[in-house]
């Protein structure tokens, strides 16, 4: 289960740089990618226990949509906000192009999201045998899509705290690799065939890029919570 640093799940930093239409843009845009990682995680769950779920198809089909739909539904945000930063006049040249990279890199943690449950669908039938491990890896990207959501907050209240997010988000990267290469290890033996395993081995993989798509932009967060705590005469 995910624990939070204990921080308030706020988006004020951006309403206090950027208004409250582009920190209430930034909030649906974050709050969306956590959903959307979300539901990966239920739809590995769910093909894992294929054989004991019902309708398993029909549920999957209805979580790749969702997904689907958070997808295009950030892409429009993605594109509302960026129009509203390069249009704001008060907003500092050196962090335009700041705010710009972020709002990138969260819409890069959907994109990788959303092409993992596809590929995850993408198959008709399903393995013989599945790696118990990959839902443990999708229950940590979920986990680092949350840290990553906390994050932002700590841009002005409480730079300090983003160290702890970060290394949450390591702590979490750095246990999915293990397990992906304890999969890989297990792929390449007799008990898997080569369909499988090359299946398994790709929706792991496909994880783990989710997982570094939020580590990308943790670390930039960390990189901008040092400018935006500048003097305002640097950022010019």
């Amino acid at each position: 289960m995910f624990e939070s640093t204990g921080g308030f799940l706020t988006i004020s930093t951006f309403q206090f740089f950027l208004g409250d239409t582009g920190g209430g843009l930034m909030q649906q845009l974050s709050t969306k990618m956590q959903l959307a990682s979300e539901k990966l995680a239920q739809a590995i769950k769910l093909w894992l226990n294929h054989d004991t779920e019902k309708d398993v198809w029909a549920r999957l089909d209805v979580l790749v949509a969702d997904v689907i739909e958070i997808e295009e539904s950030c892409d429009s945000i993605k594109e509302e906000l960026i129009d509203f930063i390069f249009d704001r006049s008060t907003v500092l040249p050196a962090m335009t192009s700041d705010y710009y990279r972020l709002v990138n890199l969260f819409d890069q943690v959907v994109n990788r999201t959303e092409a993992t449950i596809r590929k995850l669908a993408a198959r008709k039938d399903f393995p013989q045998r599945i790696p118990h491990e990959i839902p443990e890896i999708a229950d940590r990207q979920y986990h680092c899509t949350c840290h990553l959501h906390e994050s932002l907050q700590f841009l002005k209240e409480d730079r300090t705290q983003i160290r702890k997010v970060i290394d949450h988000i390591d702590a979490e990267r750095e246990a999915a690799r293990e397990l992906d290469f304890h999969i890989f290890g297990r792929l390449v033996s007799p008990d898997y065939n080569s369909k499988d395993a090359f299946f398994c081995q790709a929706i792991s993989a496909s994880l783990i890029s989710v997982i570094e798509a939020t580590e990308n932009a943790s670390n930039f967060i960390r990189a901008l919570s040092a400018k935006i705590g500048a003097r305002p005469s640097d950022l010019v």
